[in-house]
């Protein structure tokens, strides 16, 4: 039992930081949840970091990047730090 709960504060913890109210999920709408999150924000910046990649570029580059490497290309050209783009599994 102390593994099953330890995965299931892993779940919660990573729910939260996805911003996914938990209250009073079981163990496996919690993590349905986490992967539908991800999924809809894979390889997607921050508001913040689109906005001052606009500003960067005059132009929003979020949209036409099709893979996590172009992200980083784009990153990367313009000074933006990797810790920007959100990290999915």
């Amino acid at each position: 039992m102390a593994g099953s709960l330890h995965s299931l504060d892993v779940s919660k913890q990573e729910a939260e930081s996805l911003g996914i109210g938990i209250a009073k999920m079981k163990k496996e709408e919690l993590k349905a949840a986490i992967r539908e999150a991800d999924v809809e924000s894979r390889f997607a910046f921050r508001d913040d970091v689109q906005a001052e990649i606009a500003a960067l570029t005059q132009r929003r580059l979020t949209g036409t990047l099709q893979s996590l490497d172009e992200y980083k290309g784009a990153a990367i050209t313009l000074g933006v730090k990797f810790d920007a783009l959100n990290k999915r599994n």
